[in-house]
């Protein structure tokens, strides 16, 4: 089985349509939190050094419903923007 369930994530306020729109664009923004990360991290390396650029640990789309399971990120209507 799937952890964690659709229902645990929706907690029945939406549907799962409207939750894999939620988990893309949460992704997305994971993921270029991350690439802005890195780009800023070999900016400042010496062109000379190598750097160690430390990628996510974690797949963005895994991420990103944790987040939505956790509430750090919220999935917000339309018509509540």
């Amino acid at each position: 089985m799937i952890y964690p369930t659709i229902k645990e994530i929706t907690k029945e306020k939406y549907n799962r349509y409207t939750l894999v729109i939620a988990t893309a664009k949460s992704a997305r923004h994971i993921t270029d939190k991350a690439v802005a990360a890195a780009e800023k991290a070999a900016e400042n390396a010496d062109k000379d050094s190598k750097t160690n650029v430390e990628f996510l640990g974690e797949k963005a789309v895994t991420l990103a419903v944790d987040k939505l399971l956790t509430g750090e990120y919220k999935v917000v209507s339309a018509e509540n923007e």
